[in-house]
């Protein structure tokens, strides 16, 4: 069995990497502020993804990708475990990844990532010490794999500040599934396509997203960008919000709080999207549920938070019916 694609010269090097990222423009750090996320097309041409797409393939072949796990911590000490059918994934800071060259250079160039988009937007303060981010790629089987509504940065001590994700899917048509839905704190979702060469970026801090169900194989690599100021409310992505000089929008404005209520506002979604995560997996399910459920009820328990939560969910726009 082949144990390595190093034998290839990597397709590109840290110098074509950073004129890659230098297409990064202010456009996009606008629309960042502005939505809370944004999308670039074209970034990497179609050589540099070929050549990733290829190596994700070949890790998936060989067995080199680990089932989805995530570990949930109760309020009571507790933990549990629950894999994610059909999705199947490498950290890439495990070894393996001397076996990828293309994957590889990437990983050592994220910092490069980091600091472009640090001139572009100072405040985000983002760390840009070569190795320090996490790159992780990523092989959804299809036959429904999904994920839930989550935060890519749920609390303290999670350092992400950035979501950076490249898809990797030359084929992909309507259909096919397995879009990412974005969820700015009470605005409207956006249901972005897993296109070919598509770079979506958004704050890890207070972007929901979810990415619905796949009929087909889906490929991508999801970079985190960490800061030091993650998760301090007093450095928090602007947010809109409905009166910009009232007391109560600018305590929503924080990312704690968004993240606290964002169960009971979106208690509805949050279900569904996790009985279609865990579709043919009745015991994980119930975990899963169970633990949503805990987190809704400890939030009524109050009953001035509990009516401030309703409030607020007749506020948020409908979420867009699924084709």
């Amino acid at each position: 069995a082949i144990t390595s694609m190093a034998a290839a010269a990597p397709p590109f090097d840290d110098a074509q990497l950073e004129a890659v990222f230098n297409k990064l423009q202010p456009e996009h750090m606008r629309k960042l502020e502005t939505n809370g996320y944004a999308i670039v097309d074209g970034l990497l041409g179609s050589e540099l993804c070929a050549a990733l797409v290829e190596e994700i393939k070949w890790l998936r072949a060989e067995n080199m990708l680990l089932p989805n796990q995530i570990k949930f911590l109760e309020k009571d000490g507790t933990s549990f475990t629950v894999t994610k059918p059909h999705i199947f994934e490498l950290d890439l800071h495990h070894e393996r990844r001397e076996s990828v060259p293309a994957l590889s250079a990437l990983f050592w160039s994220s910092h490069k990532l980091a600091a472009k988009l640090n001139t572009l937007s100072p405040h985000l303060q983002l760390k840009t010490v070569p190795g320090c981010h996490t790159l992780k790629v990523q092989c959804n089987d299809g036959h429904g794999g999904c994920f839930p509504w989550h935060y890519d940065n749920p609390a303290p001590p999670d350092r992400r500040r950035l979501s950076c994700l490249l898809y990797l899917n030359p084929t992909w048509a309507p259909g096919h599934g397995g879009e990412i839905c974005l969820l700015p704190f009470l605005r409207p979702q956006a249901t972005v396509p897993p296109l070919f060469d598509r770079l979506v970026f958004f704050y890890s801090e207070t972007i929901l997203h979810r990415v619905l169900p796949a009929t087909c194989p889906r490929h991508c690599l999801t970079i985190w960008l960490d800061s030091d100021v993650s998760n301090d409310d007093t450095q928090a992505p602007a947010w809109p919000g409905l009166h910009p000089d009232d007391p109560t929008t600018r305590a929503l404005a924080k990312p704690s709080v968004q993240r606290r209520l964002s169960r009971g506002i979106y208690d509805e979604e949050y279900e569904q999207s996790i009985r279609e995560c865990m579709a043919g997996d009745e015991a994980g399910l119930a975990r899963l549920l169970q633990s949503h459920r805990t987190h809704v009820a400890a939030l009524r328990k109050n009953e001035g938070l509990s009516g401030y939560i309703d409030a607020l969910s007749v506020l948020k726009p409908a979420t867009p019916a699924r084709q």
